[in-house]
């Protein structure tokens, strides 16, 4: 597996002496004070063998202990370059909005959108569902990604689902994703407020291995790269229905009548803004080529004001009343106990 530094970031020098990588912001300073270092730093900008990087100094007649103290300065920078794997995002909803979110996840690199509309179609295990119809575009993805059917023609799990709605999510699509362990998060366009996230993950998910681990084992002196984190699992959109209520005992009623009703168009900035603050959401859940990731947005969400689209973070927790926490170890909010039968005792 070869290493190298992230080709994102500008080379410049700060003086005669010293080379900075990344401008806004910097992300590492390397002193070269010696042609021998200047040379060994500039051959890391092409992938290099983690088991070549002796040979790499000792060509540009870079000690060893110097050349590792040179890739230690510029270790912030240093990604594995590896093929973007495939993740397959599936998008319910139809208008703007929904084609928004499509197409932007659709021009990143190794993700495949599968699609369904229909106020009420609930998705299959498959990501798509009967009756509904399906479009699927792919950009550049991992060979056998560009569909949801596995090599064997097994339906393929979506990494991500994204529910896109007018006014208030129908309760069959909230209940089905629930069932499945598949991270997923709302963008619910109202008449005044648009409503992003949070993202529910109640299988609990952390966050993957960085992109250059082991990179202090195979060069002494060089930092290590950050390790995984766990993420707890935040409430799911039924909780977030419960807060509501808990908020405005008629919210049910208003909710039966503007289900199913459009929301006015948000127009065309609008509409691409909220669509990158969920693309931003899912991307950040799906694994990288180079970067290293933290999965985000369990325990809040983005509420945008639809006239200027200034944004607050609502926190959101477990409600006590959802059943989404009700099993042994899933962590289950505080609240009044449920009832229970007594057994039959003789």
């Amino acid at each position: 597996m070869g290493i190298r530094i992230d080709p994102t970031l500008e080379f410049v020098w700060r003086d005669p002496a010293t080379v900075q990588l990344g401008v806004d912001p910097p992300r590492a300073v390397v002193p070269v004070p010696t042609t021998a270092e200047e040379r060994f730093l500039c051959g890391l900008r092409q992938e290099t063998g983690r088991d070549a990087l002796g040979a790499l100094a000792a060509a540009v007649r870079c000690p060893p202990a110097v050349a590792a103290a040179v890739l230690a300065a510029a270790a912030p920078t240093v990604v594995e370059p590896l093929a973007p794997p495939g993740s397959l995002v599936h998008v319910h909803g139809a208008g703007p909005v929904a084609d928004a979110v499509a197409g932007q996840l659709s021009g990143e690199p190794g993700v495949t959108v599968t699609r369904t509309a229909g106020a009420t179609t609930v998705p299959s295990a498959s990501g798509t569902a009967a009756g509904a119809s399906t479009a699927r575009s792919a950009s550049v993805t991992a060979a056998g990604a560009s569909t949801a059917l596995s090599a064997a023609g097994e339906p393929v799990e979506p990494s991500f689902a994204v529910v896109v709605a007018d006014h208030v999510v129908d309760p069959a699509l909230r209940a089905a994703w629930s069932r499945r362990d598949v991270p997923h998060l709302a963008l619910v366009v109202g008449d005044g407020a648009v409503h992003v996230g949070p993202v529910v993950d109640l299988a609990g998910a952390g966050r993957g291995p960085g992109s250059i681990a082991g990179l202090a084992g195979a060069v002494p002196g060089a930092a290590p790269g950050p390790g995984p984190t766990a993420v707890p699992a935040g409430p799911c959109l039924q909780c977030l229905e419960y807060a509501r209520v808990d908020a405005d005992p008629a919210w049910p009623a208003i909710a039966a009548q503007v289900w199913g009703r459009p929301a006015a168009s948000l127009g065309a900035w609008r509409t691409a803004a909220v669509a990158s603050a969920a693309v931003g959401l899912v991307l950040s859940w799906l694994p990288s080529g180079t970067t290293v990731r933290d999965r985000r947005g369990t325990d809040e969400e983005l509420v945008f004001d639809r006239a200027d689209l200034r944004v607050s973070r609502r926190p959101v927790r477990p409600h006590p009343r959802c059943s989404c926490r009700g099993l042994p170890g899933t962590d289950s909010a505080h609240g009044p106990r449920h009832a229970t039968t007594p057994a039959a005792t003789r």
